[in-house]
């Protein structure tokens, strides 16, 4: 899924206020793996914000630089010199069946926004992408961060306070999660067996 973006609109928004309003505990850890890319130095900025935002409906993002070899993660490639051709008007696409993978087009936002109104952008943009794949559907919201396109409404709204998840989303935000949960249950407990049926050989070659 792509978020798109009028961009004389957003880079017409001057400065930015917003605030971080404390979440309540969160209850499902996410593992969001993401380029370390020098030239994306508000990066740091927006995965705070971008976490905040998912802390108040109950998730709990751990970002890293390097992927583990095994787990559940969400992996985040920023693009930095996207050819023009690559998605016209898009700032990021995420992979919501395959259910990994996102790539950021880091040069269109800062296209797009100026100063810190860019790093509040860039932080909406994650978790917009972030929540497709949680999600694991091909879908959009008619209000909110998960709106297929953001009106000037939505980028002076961002600058005081984050755009909202509709109750909807936050429903299949939820519902997505129980699902990885599961499968990487499941997957563990075929290593384990695996694991179980490969020491019970090593076992009988050694006694026989």
């Amino acid at each position: 899924m792509k978020i798109m973006v009028a961009i004389s609109v957003a880079a017409a928004i001057g400065g930015n206020a917003w605030a971080i309003q404390p979440g309540h505990v969160a209850d499902h850890p996410v593992t969001v793996c993401i380029d370390q890319v020098p030239a994306a130095g508000n990066l740091p900025r927006a995965e705070m914000l971008a976490a905040n935002m998912f802390s108040n409906i109950g998730v709990k993002l751990h970002w890293r630089h390097s992927c583990p070899a095994a787990g559940d993660s969400i992996q985040i490639g920023i693009s930095v010199k996207t050819p023009a051709n690559d998605s016209p008007g898009a700032l990021a696409y995420a992979m919501p069946y395959e259910g990994v993978h996102i790539v950021v087009f880091y040069d269109r936002i800062n296209h797009s926004a100026r100063g810190d109104l860019s790093t509040v952008v860039l932080a909406h943009v994650l978790v917009h992408e972030i929540t497709h794949v949680l999600q694991g559907v091909d879908r959009h919201s008619e209000s909110g961060v998960m709106k297929a396109h953001w009106t000037a409404r939505d980028y002076s709204q961002m600058k005081d306070r984050p755009l909202p998840f509709t109750d909807w989303d936050i429903e299949l935000i939820h519902n997505g999660l129980a699902a990885r949960a599961g499968r990487l249950a499941a997957r563990n407990a075929g290593a384990e067996i695996s694991s179980a049926d490969n020491l019970d050989r090593t076992f009988e070659q050694f006694t026989k």
